[in-house]
């Protein structure tokens, strides 16, 4: 979820009040490409206290936020109305006409094979199943709302046996249907775990000492809505009490198991309304999907957890519902800092390393509760600088987190404090 630049897309900076009038002409009415009639709205340079008040506002979709440099939001023309006061005092952008050339590009690629569908992804998984028999097993983990098989890889050099004297990596990807990159990236580390097992040292030594376990979709309902009917659709496809539909899964999880209550599911940085975008849902685990991951990080414990989301170019770490240390605080910033330092930014440098609350407060996350639950050093990789990159930047992205996959499952050798 969080953002840099949108490298497709052609900003105008407004004044707080001229953008109002600006992005009432632009959303126009609702269309088959644009179903909720929404706009992309840039705040530069903005505050840490504007970006928490926003980020905890259940109304506001938060697309993306880069501290210090921008915050991206997704509004209709009457939302954007009620936040001028809020952005006084700030340079803000309409990023032009973004909902039908985006969609309009994501067409175009998927016709170049670009980003893969679900179906495409399980045959993809199928095949590497068969092709690398001896260190590849795919299983079923669980099924989606609407009845979707969702899928794990496992690597390891004795695919088909459990290895109890090795550490168990889990990767996974698509929490958030609209985030495409975040499928691309597992799937991309699985193909070079295989095709590199006898042919490059690194990849063989850790496929011969870890058992690692690939999902490369947990939210494949919303997957398939957000490439085919709305390119904004973030949650899982669950009709909900009021008519609405979809729940946040990486809100759904069981909190931080910390001892501490603010730290439970459904606080702050969640929503208990159903038709926001962090609705955390009717009870922690009330969805299958976030139930298909629970269960894979309790029967196979994880020393090590890496969950690709999109955007913003950051390593996040626990707590996300505190400013407040985890046990393994030292720890988590090394590792945190290293993995890091291993990605490079698409604009040079390389990704940011953050204690997930000094973005903004979340609870009922995976990487919260995947450490506080199930004892795995857990993180949260927020990949480029957009949703879904332009077809020239996905190999680079998915090639330039290779390295940091690869060192979480080296220093990942077992389970941590917290359980």
């Amino acid at each position: 979820m969080t953002s840099r630049r949108l490298l497709h897309l052609t900003p105008f900076f407004f004044s707080a009040s001229v953008l109002i009038a600006t992005c009432a002409l632009l959303a126009g009415p609702a269309s088959a490409a644009n179903p909720r009639a929404v706009e992309l709205v840039r705040v530069h340079a903005p505050g840490p206290t504007l970006a928490a008040e926003l980020a905890r506002d259940p109304a506001i979709d938060v697309a993306g936020y880069s501290p210090g440099r921008l915050l991206d939001l997704i509004v209709t023309a009457d939302q954007l109305r009620g936040l001028l006061g809020r952005f006084a005092g700030y340079r803000t952008s309409v990023l032009t006409a973004q909902v039908e050339a985006e969609i309009a590009r994501r067409e175009r690629e998927r016709g170049l094979g670009r980003y893969h569908s679900y179906d495409e992804i399980v045959a993809q998984l199928s095949t590497f199943a068969t092709q690398y028999a001896a260190i590849a097993q795919l299983s079923i983990i669980g099924e989606s709302v609407e009845g979707r098989d969702i899928y794990v890889l496992k690597i390891s050099d004795n695919a088909a046996s459990d290895e109890p004297t090795e550490a168990n990596v889990l990767i996974d990807g698509l929490h958030h249907a609209r985030e495409l990159i975040a499928a691309e990236v597992p799937l991309y580390i699985a193909e070079q775990l295989l095709s590199g097992y006898a042919q490059d040292a690194r990849i063989t030594n850790i496929v011969n000492t870890r058992q690692i376990w690939v999902a490369p979709v947990v939210n494949p309902d919303g997957y398939i809505y957000a490439q085919t009917q709305d390119s904004w659709w973030r949650k899982n496809r669950k009709g909900n009490y009021d008519g609405s539909r979809g729940v946040d899964l990486n809100r759904n999880y069981d909190g931080a198991q910390s001892g501490d209550p603010a730290g439970d599911w459904g606080g702050e940085g969640s929503s208990h309304v159903p038709w926001t975008e962090t609705y955390c849902g009717t009870e922690a685990f009330s969805e299958p999907e976030s139930q298909a991951v629970r269960d894979l990080l309790k029967s196979h414990p994880m020393s090590g957890y890496l969950t690709y989301h999109s955007y913003g170019e950051l390593v996040l770490w626990p707590w996300g519902y505190t400013a407040g240390p985890t046990p393994d605080d030292a720890r988590y910033k090394a590792v945190g800092t290293e993995l890091a330092r291993r990605i490079p930014s698409l604009s040079g440098g390389t990704y940011e390393p953050l204690q997930g609350y000094d973005l903004y407060p979340t609870t009922g996350t995976s990487d919260d509760w995947g450490y506080g639950g199930a004892g795995a050093l857990s993180f949260t990789i927020e990949l480029g600088q957009e949703f879904a990159p332009s077809a020239t930047k996905i190999d680079q992205i998915c090639a330039d987190n290779l390295d940091a996959a690869l060192y979480l499952a080296e220093v990942a050798t077992s389970t941590v404090a917290m359980k």
